[in-house]
């Protein structure tokens, strides 16, 4: 890097946001390219790495996982300003957001959160305080978190003291408040690295609209315009028109699901000698279609009664119940076959057992019933 290209024109105060040079000079933003091969560093730059950091660390925490030693020198940067998250030496797996620590590892005690310094049970949120270290770091060029103290034990009491370093010479005061939220001795106060992503694009989107956008589209925050009226349809109905006053397209032509006029549908190969197609969208491939009829492999276009064609693989599928919900329901069928038959099973047991006193009663009246003329015979 040549030099730093500091942004920022006025600072913010009394509510007012703060000013960068693209809102005071016009072609500022335009020229972001032209800065970035002169190799010159701008405020721009430094929101761009931040965002891309939060971004990962969002994926990261996703997985689970706690990084537990990120800062500034564990990230990588390559010559078109991609940023990635490296050394997972410290890094553990989280249980429900927390990391039980077992044994005693040396920690960066400057970009370490307090509580993992002193409690065994850790959580995810560590690498909240973390992050707002690394931001403290690149807002500084590289500076040297609590460069006056040497050990733990002071960083530990300044930060309990409500005490937190000085505002970095190249940062927002937007982004200064927001570090100092990331420093609250309380985890579940911190904010979340999506609301992390959310300021510090509201700061690039006035620094640098431009790069901005690239990030918008990028995180699904802007959505490409594919010409397409109704993205969820899975019927794409293509009018075609016959393409005269020209022989520069006899060889071959691209069919595209943009709309095209249509005169013709009868014979859709008429097609194929045309020219003057309109302009394609450039996030929809094309597909190459060869002049000669034997050589077609896509299969003929249906008409849906319309005048209209309809490209057969896009046309709409039946609703089908899909493997795992007939994997369920055979399961509950199962289910209500076994609790029925094993309710038969006990009502057949119940009969049994009340039908057999019933008869040994009888059998004892039976016998008392005949055994006392068999006495008295004797006894004549």
């Amino acid at each position: 890097m040549r030099s730093f290209v500091d942004e920022i024109e006025r600072f913010s105060w009394k509510k007012r946001p703060t000013v960068y040079k693209a809102r005071m000079y016009e072609n500022w933003a335009a020229s972001y390219e032209q800065r970035k091969l002169a190799k010159n560093l701008t405020t721009s730059d430094l929101l761009c790495f931040a965002y891309q950091i939060a971004n990962g660390m969002e994926f990261v925490h996703s997985k689970q996982v706690m990084h537990r030693d990120l800062a500034l020198r564990n990230i990588l940067l390559t010559s078109d300003y991609v940023v990635k998250i490296g050394d997972f030496g410290l890094s553990r797996r989280t249980i429900g957001g927390l990391y039980q620590i077992s044994q005693n590892h040396p920690m960066p005690f400057k970009s370490t959160a307090p509580e993992a310094l002193i409690d065994k049970s850790v959580p995810i949120e560590s690498d909240l305080y973390t992050f707002g270290i690394l931001l403290w770091e690149l807002f500084t060029l590289g500076g040297e978190p609590f460069e006056q103290f040497h050990t733990p034990h002071a960083i530990i009491n300044f930060v309990y003291e409500g005490k937190t370093m000085d505002r970095p010479p190249f940062a927002p005061f937007e982004i200064y408040q927001f570090m100092k939220s990331l420093w609250n001795l309380e985890p579940n106060l911190r904010p979340p690295l999506k609301e992390c992503k959310r300021h510090i694009m509201e700061q690039l989107q006035r620094a640098c609209p431009p790069l901005a956008a690239r990030f918008k589209v990028a995180d699904g925050y802007i959505l490409p315009d594919r010409n397409l009226s109704n993205r969820g349809a899975l019927t794409i109905k293509v009018e075609t028109k016959m393409q005269t006053n020209s022989t520069s397209t006899k060889s071959e032509n691209f069919a595209t699901p943009d709309k095209v006029q249509a005169t013709n549908i009868e014979n859709p190969s008429s097609i194929e000698n045309k020219a003057d197609v309109p302009e394609l969208s450039p996030l929809i491939p094309l597909m190459k279609i060869s002049s000669k009829k034997h050589k077609l492999s896509s299969p003929p276009l249906l008409s849906d009664g319309s005048d209209q064609l309809v490209i057969p693989m896009m046309r709409k599928q039946p609703n089908r119940p899909n493997r795992k919900c007939r994997r369920n329901i055979i399961i509950i069928c199962i289910g209500f076959i076994l609790v029925f038959a094993a309710i038969i099973f006990t009502i057949i047991i119940l009969l049994m057992r009340n039908s057999s006193p019933g008869t040994e009663n009888e059998n004892i009246k039976e016998m008392s019933t005949t055994s006392p003329p068999n006495v008295n015979s004797r006894c004549l």
